[in-house]
């Protein structure tokens, strides 16, 4: 089989690879790829229309054979299929997560509210006792106040009345 049959049986996305892909075929490090095939000029590099460089299959098929190629092309179509599989897997696999995680932080926002409602309650109960203390403390300053004056009222009314002078004011004190 020559290397135009060979590309028949390849996807037509997979013919022209980059030096990452060419190093993934070949099941080596892109670095390695590089040094060993690219800087050495072992293998050489194509620029497409766009100005993009790629790698022809053929490169690689002259330099590692065709079965190395095919076999490493097959195992990436392979992986690509396998990895959106598992990503189409994930994104449901996550969408499920986060719908949990929505329905958790829906459960956790309406008891922070409820314990927001609560607090609230509280703080409107203990206001309103401090007001009801605020006003019996005011009364009973009110009555202190009264008393006080009271006392001041009596000390005065009950102050000593000036000594008679006279010997008939005395008399008349002691008989009173």
């Amino acid at each position: 089989m020559n290397t135009e049959e060979m590309k028949l049986n390849i996807p037509s996305d997979q013919q022209r690879q980059t030096v990452k892909g060419s190093a993934l075929i070949l099941g080596m490090n892109r670095t390695t790829f590089i040094r060993n095939y690219l800087q050495t000029g072992k293998i050489s590099k194509s620029v497409d229309d766009q100005g993009k460089e790629y790698i022809d299959l053929s490169e690689l098929i002259r330099v590692f054979g065709t079965e190395k190629v095919l076999n490493g092309v097959r195992d990436l179509v392979q992986n690509e299929q396998n990895g959106s599989e598992a990503t189409d897997h994930n994104v449901q696999e996550q969408g499920h997560e986060h719908g949990n995680l929505a329905l958790e932080l829906k459960i956790e926002n309406a008891s922070l509210k409820a314990e927001i409602h609560g607090l609230k309650n509280l703080l409107e109960e203990r206001h309103a006792r401090i007001q009801e203390k605020e006003s019996l403390l005011q009364k009973q300053q009110e009555s202190l106040t009264r008393m006080q004056y009271l006392l001041e009222d009596k000390q005065k009314a009950g102050s000593p009345v000036a000594k008679p002078s006279g010997f008939l004011d005395k008399l008349k004190h002691l008989f009173s």
